[in-house]
């Protein structure tokens, strides 16, 4: 997601995505330790993902 819609959104908005994300992302591990995926490149995105939303968060709270 681009940085530009995040800081556009409000903050309960941020907080549902975050909550959102961390759930993906816990769900892609589990698949990851069963064998069923193993791409690398979902992790990687769904962190920068929380990452950003994160930052848009901190921004918005300035």
């Amino acid at each position: 997601m681009k940085m530009t819609d995040l800081q556009k959104k409000s903050r309960e908005d941020l907080e549902k995505m975050l909550a959102e994300q961390k759930g993906k992302m816990q769900q892609f591990r589990f698949d990851v330790a069963a064998g069923k995926n193993a791409s690398v490149k979902e992790l990687r995105t769904g962190r920068k993902n929380i990452a950003q939303i994160l930052t848009a968060m901190r921004m918005i709270s300035k």
